[in-house]
Formats: structure tokens, C-alpha cells, sequence
């Protein structure tokens, strides 16, 4: 995908979204225009990958035809927890949606809106209680942002509770409380709330895998036509974001002087690969194609035809 298409769905079988995680039966797959895709787990209903570059290949293994992500994994494990649990607001504990033989939800149904792609689906609790829980994902919009939105919204949560969206591993720090943050294969990932709450760490999380770490985030009550709404909004930031505000800050290349008239060009940029960023330099035809790379102790070497 590039800027001005359309987001694209993919709902089949995906394969090693992250590396390793192994088969995903019931993929809600998402490519962005600004070439970040995420996949949604269906039967955890937990965003389970992340990665850039080219969206998604078709593959078979034996006789089985299956979808694996064609980019540069941002996430390298894969989200286990369902996207949404509920907290008693009085005793504070947590509690998690019941799973029905494979699945703890019931997928309700998908808007795409050119860049924009929103979904909906109703998490079961004890008691007989869903909630209706409707996501939306879109491009982060603005300069050098590279990354993604996520809003959501909790409806017909059961009183004396109170919604959290939650991630396992990374961790906070009491500087940016609002910030999640987890290390991936291109670097540390950040997921920002744009609202209010900070994260928090849930010391009791009533999970059977004791050792996981588990943040939450807290969504905000809103009030709508005599019922409550609960929304939240969060920026995913990839390592990459860094490296853009850094490059934006370089100043531009500018033709040789003292040329011939063909070098009076302009440097181009060149897609080498996801993830990786190359500008064809602006001479003229005259010189050898050449090699670059760096010893040890940083010096450059040449090397030409």
C-alpha cells in the first residue's frame, strides 16, 4: 500500500504473525496506507501483531494455503490477552471475559472508510454479561508520526465496573506514566494514551500465568442519550518515528557543482526494502557504480569498479 489507498482486510488464515506464534485461525488482518498492518486474534480478541512494510503473502504449505505478513515485524510476540477486561470499581478485582470452546467473543461486524477501519464485537463475562466494545484503527496523522491510532469504545458495562484495555509484558515508568512501552526486533515500541489515564500495573490479575505482567488502561465515562460510554485513545509509535523526526532534521542534498548539465538533479528516494530508508544520491552518470561499508573502528571504505 502507499498514501491515498484505501485500507485493506484480510480474514483468513495467518501464519507466524509475530515470528513463532504459529497459526492464527480467525485473522481480522488490517493493512494502513502508511504501510503499518496489525492483526486482531478473533478467537482472544487481542491485537496479537504488528509489522511494516508490504501487507500480507498468500503461501501453501502441503495442501493447506495460508497468509503470512510480508513486511518487518514491529512486535515480536504475540499478544495473549483479550483487548478488553473489566474492574470492580469497589474490591478491585479483575475479571476476564469467559471463553466459549474457542472463542470469548462473538464478532459483531466491520466498517472500512477509505484510511479508516472499524469493528465491532461483545466480550462474554460471568453473570450472562457482554459488552459491546467497538475499535477503530487508523494511520497516525502528522508529520514524521509512524505508527497507528486506536480508539475505543465500551458500551453496556454492568454496574459497579468499569472497562480496561490491557497489554501483557513492556512495562511504564513514573516519567511517562501514559506510555507503554515494549522492546521489538527494530527497537522499543510505544503505546501513548491521548487522554487522561496512565497506565498502570495490575499487581493481582487473577490470571492463572502468575508471572505475567500485566498493564491496563483505564477508559474514560462519557455520557450519551441516558446511557454511558466508555472511550480511550491510544497512539502506537514504532522505533522507526525516531529515525524520521531525525532525517526531517537533516538538511537537504543538493546537486554537485561544477558539473556537467545532466547532474543538475534532485536526490530520489529508492524502496530497497520495509523498514529501510535510500536515496539515490544526485551526480551524473560519469562515476563507477560503487560500494560503501565501515570498518570496525568507524572509517569508511570505497570501493568501485
Amino acid at each position: 500500500l502507499k498514501p491515498g489507498d484505501e485500507s485493506v482486510i484480510l480474514r483468513d488464515v495467518m501464519y507466524d504473525c509475530p515470528p513463532g506464534s504459529g497459526w492464527c485461525p480467525r485473522a481480522f488482518a488490517i493493512g494502513l496506507p502508511n504501510r503499518h498492518n496489525v492483526l486482531f486474534d478473533l478467537d482472544t480478541m487481542s491485537l496479537r501483531g504488528w509489522w511494516i512494510g508490504d501487507f500480507a503473502r498468500e503461501r501453501t504449505e502441503g495442501k493447506t494455503w495460508l497468509w503470512e505478513p510480508a513486511g518487518l515485524p514491529v512486535w515480536n510476540t504475540a499478544e495473549s490477552l483479550p483487548a478488553i477486561a473489566l474492574r470492580n470499581t469497589n474490591t478491585r478485582e479483575v475479571l476476564w471475559p469467559d471463553k466459549d470452546r474457542q472463542t470469548i467473543a462473538r464478532f459483531h461486524s466491520w466498517l472500512s472508510r477509505k484510511h479508516l477501519v472499524s469493528f465491532t464485537y461483545r466480550p462474554r463475562f460471568a453473570g450472562g454479561h457482554s459488552v459491546w466494545t467497538t475499535e477503530i484503527i487508523q494511520p497516525a496523522l502528522g508529520e514524521n508520526l509512524v505508527g497507528f491510532d486506536r480508539v475505543l469504545a465500551v458500551r453496556n458495562v454492568p454496574a459497579g465496573f468499569e472497562p480496561l484495555v490491557v497489554h501483557s509484558g513492556g512495562a511504564t515508568n513514573t516519567a511517562t506514566p501514559k506510555e507503554w512501552r515494549l522492546q521489538g526486533p527494530l527497537g522499543e515500541t510505544v503505546a501513548e494514551s491521548l487522554v487522561g489515564s496512565s497506565w498502570e500495573k495490575l499487581s493481582d490479575h487473577k490470571l492463572p500465568e502468575r508471572k505475567l505482567e500485566v498493564f491496563a488502561l483505564l477508559l474514560g465515562a462519557e455520557t450519551e442519550t441516558q446511557s454511558t460510554v466508555f472511550r480511550t485513545r491510544i497512539r502506537y509509535r514504532s522505533p522507526l518515528e525516531a529515525a524520521s523526526r531525525e532525517a526531517a532534521r537533516q538538511p537537504s542534498l543538493s546537486p554537485t557543482t561544477g558539473a556537467s548539465a545532466e547532474s543538475n538533479q534532485k536526490p530520489i528516494a529508492l524502496s530497497v526494502a520495509p523498514g529501510f530508508e535510500a536515496v539515490r544520491l544526485p551526480l551524473n552518470s560519469s562515476p563507477m557504480p560503487a560500494a560503501i561499508a565501515f570498518r570496525p573502528d568507524g572509517t569508511a571504505v570505497v570501493a568501485s569498479l
